[in-house]
């Protein structure tokens, strides 16, 4: 997964990591991110741990 995104971009992301009261567990930068996120969120274990194996080949 190629992203375009600057440095500046995940620097901001980070820093907003950082400083937030509550912060989330994960942060996603682009769409594909999201939607991993959003799946392992989700979906059965079983199905994660199949769709990882299978792109650990």
């Amino acid at each position: 997964m190629s992203s375009k995104r600057s440095s500046q971009d995940l620097a901001e992301l980070f820093y907003q990591a950082a400083t937030v009261e509550h912060p989330k567990a994960r942060y996603a930068d682009g769409f594909s991110n999201r939607t991993v996120i959003w799946a392992f969120r989700h979906l059965p274990y079983s199905l994660t741990d199949m769709v990882i194996k299978k792109l650990m080949k």
